[in-house]
């Protein structure tokens, strides 16, 4: 079967690539930051990154998960790569662009397609969402709609060209 990726998939792996990290094991968020010089930090207020004279820093809400740390990194990795301005100034429907955009990275970010299609799902669904969950670090439900999306799109590519 041919899978194409889309544009945010080639983007999520040759970032990926760039780092060394060529399956599920390998992913170090410590590396990831250090590659971008971003520093990371905890505090108690919302998650949020900056960027003041170049000096780029995420704020990770003190208390949460790992799991939680590693989607919320990844999400506020988005906006530091791609996103400029302050969202409290900026209208509304390009704060939600950026949040939409954001969230759709820290999906394939936390779980990239070209790791998906090395891994054979196991004789359950339920049981393939917990390993998943497991390998890339992230919670049930957000590996249940990564995969299923994931599953869509690569179902889709069957019917493409009928």
């Amino acid at each position: 079967m041919v899978y194409y990726y889309s544009h945010l998939e080639e983007e999520v792996q040759k970032i990926y690539q760039r780092l060394g990290f060529r399956e599920p094991t390998d992913i170090n968020m410590v590396e990831i930051p250090r590659y971008f010089d971003i520093w990371i930090d905890y505090w108690p207020g919302e998650s949020r990154n900056i960027n003041i004279k170049g000096l780029r820093t995420i704020f990770l809400q003190e208390g949460m998960t790992l799991e939680e740390v590693w989607t919320t990194f990844a999400h506020e990795l988005r906006h530091t790569l791609k996103h400029v301005g302050d969202q409290n100034r900026m209208h509304y429907l390009f704060r939600e662009y950026q949040e939409m955009d954001a969230n759709r990275f820290m999906y394939h970010f936390c779980m990239p397609s070209f790791m998906l299609l090395q891994i054979d799902p196991l004789p359950t669904f339920k049981e393939t969402i917990f390993y998943l969950a497991n390998l890339f670090k992230v919670d049930y439900k957000f590996a249940e709609k990564r995969y299923i999306d994931f599953l869509n799109k690569k179902k889709a590519h069957l019917f493409a060209y009928c």
